[in-house]
């Protein structure tokens, strides 16, 4: 396959990485990362309710994180009783996610998902490392970038490649840091007002879908016109 195929598309430099360790010829690959539709992925004005809500949208399974901000939320909560933690996804630790308070877990259509977003103050994917997966993208990160979202996510994968200088980094599974960055941000409105805004400038430049078609096509017709 890798002798036959014309051009390869990795979606972060990372991936490039290993397509070349994996024996894929340089000048076949094209880092093009992907895209989202940025007007059902939005920013909307909230009203001020004093309380602050974090939400976290993944699939419910360890190397996700999940339970590491669970429990991070759930010392923030001992102090700060205007905290609110939204899970929406689905998996295995599901049900280990329930019964807290002010923690919700939910299923939602995609249709719907962008509510979720628009909903929320602080997006959070604390995604961790295992011996045969790392975090390579994350869709989600990217969509609550262009909702105008400041992020807490950790430095595993390819995450830093997607959300460079618009979200606070922890190391994977360091719960103390990553309670540290929630509460600064949950402290701080201005500060999540500025990186919201920030993480809005960068989709509209490199997440736009038809910008990422665009270069889809220019790439198809390069290799038409061989």
């Amino acid at each position: 396959a890798y002798e036959n195929i014309d051009k390869f598309l990795a979606v972060t430099n990372k991936a490039r990485e290993a397509l070349i360790k994996e024996g894929v010829s340089d000048h076949k690959i094209e880092v093009l990362k992907l895209g989202i539709d940025i007007q059902k992925f939005k920013p909307r004005i909230k009203q001020d309710k004093g309380s602050v809500h974090i939400l976290c949208v993944a699939r419910l399974v360890p190397e996700k994180g999940v339970t590491d901000l669970l429990e991070a939320f759930s010392d923030i909560y001992k102090k700060n009783k205007k905290v609110w933690l939204t899970f929406v996804g689905d998996g295995p630790l599901r049900q280990d996610l329930k019964g807290y308070r002010n923690v919700t877990v939910k299923k939602v259509p995609y249709s719907k998902i962008h509510n979720e977003y628009q909903s929320a103050d602080i997006f959070c994917l604390p995604s961790r490392k295992t011996k045969t997966w790392e975090e390579q993208y994350g869709m989600s990160l990217i969509e609550a970038m262009a909702t105008g979202l400041p992020v807490v996510t950790s430095d595993a994968g390819g995450i830093p490649e997607v959300c460079g200088s618009c979200a606070l980094y922890i190391k994977p599974g360091n719960v103390i840091a990553l309670k540290k960055n929630l509460e600064y941000l949950i402290d701080n409105k201005s500060i999540r007002k500025s990186m919201g805004k920030a993480a809005r400038r960068l989709a509209e430049a490199e997440y736009d879908r038809l910008k990422v078609a665009k270069r889809v096509g220019e790439i198809y017709r390069s290799l038409a016109g061989r």
